[in-house]
């Protein structure tokens, strides 16, 4: 996690019914693989900020604490993930920098009208200027992107949502992650059927 609750407020996540409460401090991530190695008791072979909050909007910590994380665990660029809803001007100015860590996406969807519904904090941004973001931290950082999408029964997990997807990816040296829901008190959405995730 890289905020304790979440401003992005997307209705298929536990974490954006929260809300947003702070930022965690630079030590406060830390501390959380620090935990896990202990808890496992042995090596921490990865780490994805894919928990609590928008990596990017607490970046300055977050970069800090893969600072230490890189540096004095010894965990390597290619083990760590961080996942965000790709603000394509934050992804711009960081990718000549060339951080330390894998990317990737969330898309949910290829259609922007349903995306604008499903992650209400990218409303207008469109689906093109995240893939070009995309295109230009793979061209930049040399580092393949992984698209995210979280299969919500009957509602992005047809063949027309994967035909299109496909059609959107074609030629992009990428990757496709397909997370099935699982359910959330009060949520609108159900878990995609394992027969409907095979056939997507």
């Amino acid at each position: 996690s890289s905020q304790v609750g979440c401003a992005l407020a997307c209705d298929f996540c536990m974490t954006g019914k929260l809300g947003f409460q702070r930022n965690l401090a630079a030590w406060e991530i830390v501390d959380q693989v620090l935990r896990i190695r202990a808890e496992a008791d042995r090596p921490v072979r990865g780490v994805v900020f894919m928990g609590m909050g928008e990596p990017l909007l607490n970046y300055e910590n977050l970069s800090a604490a893969l600072d230490v994380v890189h540096d004095e665990m010894g965990l390597g660029s290619r083990k760590i993930t961080v996942s965000t809803v790709g603000f394509p001007e934050r992804l711009n100015k960081l990718a000549p920098k060339k951080p330390r860590f894998q990317l990737a996406i969330s898309l949910h969807t290829p259609f922007q009208e349903q995306r604008d519904v499903l992650v209400p904090a990218m409303k207008g941004v469109p689906i093109e200027d995240i893939l070009a973001a995309g295109d230009f931290w793979f061209a930049t950082t040399g580092r393949e992107i992984t698209y995210e999408v979280i299969l919500l029964g009957g509602d992005n997990d047809t063949p027309l949502h994967a035909e299109r997807l496909v059609a959107l990816l074609r030629g992009r040296r990428c990757s496709v992650n397909l997370i099935p829901f699982n359910p959330v008190a009060g949520s609108p959405f159900r878990r995609p059927s394992p027969e409907r995730v095979e056939d997507f």
